[in-house]
């Protein structure tokens, strides 16, 4: 089940960062990814126009610390690329896509097609003895109100 405005999907179990990351709780880690409105927006919501790349640096593997804000890799449309940081700081206990050419190459069409399920980047084992752990977040209904606003500014209304 997803929230969605226009066709962007949003996961009413996830949680929000305002530079549009997302992660939800599953099970004894968290799974971070970029939000549709993010790929979208890559996009310049342009149904034929599709992503080129998404991926985890290469400089991360499973068992490296992340911190809060760190630039965990990049999303690139023909248009434009902007990068992706992490929400919450942690140990890397996963990573999607395979190695090539320096970093892990999520599958564009996952990320696409499926950001909360299969277009997964990250998951992390949150360190609950540090400091602050997590970016401020924002619940699904909220980040939806304003995923809505920003696409209405920059697309027309839903």
């Amino acid at each position: 089940m997803s929230i969605a405005h226009k066709d962007l999907r949003i996961d009413p179990d996830a949680v929000y960062s305002k530079t549009n990351e997302w992660m939800r709780a599953d099970g004894d880690f968290i799974t971070v990814g970029i939000t549709d409105y993010a790929q979208a927006a890559m996009r310049g919501m342009d149904a034929d126009e599709h992503l080129q790349s998404v991926y985890v640096l290469g400089s991360f593997k499973v068992g490296d610390r992340i911190d809060i804000f760190d630039v965990i890799g990049e999303v690139h449309s023909s248009k434009t690329s902007s990068d992706i940081y992490s929400p919450m700081s942690g140990e890397i206990i996963a990573i999607n896509g395979a190695k090539e050419h320096g970093v892990h190459l999520v599958p564009v069409e996952d990320v696409e097609n499926d950001p909360y399920g299969k277009g997964w980047l990250i998951r992390v084992k949150v360190d609950m003895t540090k400091g602050p752990n997590c970016a401020p977040m924002f619940p699904a209904k909220e980040y939806a109100v304003r995923s809505a606003k920003e696409y209405a500014d920059h697309y027309g209304a839903c």
